[in-house]
């Protein structure tokens, strides 16, 4: 990092260093924090559903946080792609310090939640953001924009090789855990069934889910499959294993077997026994369940 990250331990708080101008620019985005402020006083914690977005899982969708139009859920805690620091103090690593990050004991009060992406599809859509495919939300200063308008199989073979910087060959949903190992989600999504899930989760919480046209949608072939040649998909077979075998995906989407067992340990509403037993660390890169590494 070329700065030192900051590290939110109060809530609903104007992160410092905005111009005026920024800060009035976010004047609609603090005013659903204040709101949604007021809904967790009247509700309680445990009944705000809180996000934790995984860049490019469908939550721009479900938040529609600095959109005019109105969330799909509501209220909702929205933690964006930051960064949950555990008691080690050890902060984001490069590619997840791009803004604020937050101290768990601000984060795991709530019924947190996050959404999980075939890593097959995932990996296109990284590589279609980061390179700009769609005009529209093209951003040369992204700093995967170079590699990821090279060959695809070239593409994946760098992230395949990079160790530090977030997306590498470790986790791709490794915001779902804080930096000491603890697992954050109270439920899951999977985003082949996004609206059926957000939607029984908002009965589960008695929150207000609507239905709306998806969000920040890029520009590629719908089928990401049509990416891959045989030593690609290989590779991410080997590289990104154990997250296709945990939430149970392969090549050609969810098989219905989690490595953890029945499905609905890594969909929907998870056990609270399990969710203690699933850890991981980023400084060394160890999965672990019940005390067991997941190769």
């Amino acid at each position: 990092m070329t700065k030192k990250q900051e590290v939110l331990r109060s809530d609903f708080r104007m992160p410092s260093g905005l111009r005026l101008r920024q800060r009035l620019g976010r004047w609609r985005t603090y005013s659903r924090y204040l709101r949604a402020r007021y809904a967790t006083l009247v509700r309680g914690k445990q009944r705000i559903p809180a996000f934790v977005h995984v860049p490019k899982t469908g939550g721009t969708h479900l938040a529609r946080w600095h959109q005019d139009d109105p969330p799909t859920l509501w209220p909702i805690r929205y933690f964006a792609h930051a960064y949950v620091v555990g008691d080690d103090g050890a902060l984001a690593p490069p590619g997840m310090d791009f803004q604020p990050a937050f101290h768990k004991s601000l984060v795991q009060p709530y019924f947190v939640f996050s959404s999980v992406r075939n890593p097959f599809d995932w990996l296109v859509s990284y590589a279609g953001h980061a390179g700009g495919w769609t005009d529209r939300y093209r951003n040369p200063d992204h700093p995967d924009f170079e590699i990821a308008n090279r060959p695809f199989p070239e593409f994946i073979r760098i992230l395949a090789d990079r160790e530090e910087r977030w997306p590498s060959r470790r986790l791709i949903h490794a915001q779902m855990w804080t930096s000491d190992g603890d697992f954050l989600p109270n439920w899951i999504h999977r985003i082949e069934s996004l609206d059926d899930d957000a939607e029984a989760m908002a009965q589960h919480l008695g929150c207000t889910f609507r239905r709306q046209q998806r969000a920040r949608v890029g520009d590629r072939d719908r089928d990401y499959r049509t990416y891959y040649d045989d030593a690609t998909r290989e590779l991410v077979e080997r590289t990104w294993g154990r997250e296709l075998r945990l939430f149970g995906y392969d090549f050609d989407g969810p098989t219905g077997r989690p490595i953890a067992g029945p499905e609905s340990n890594m969909h929907r509403l998870l056990d609270d026994g399990f969710r203690d037993g699933l850890r991981y660390s980023w400084a060394d890169d160890t999965l672990m369940l019940d005390g067991t590494v997941i190769e």
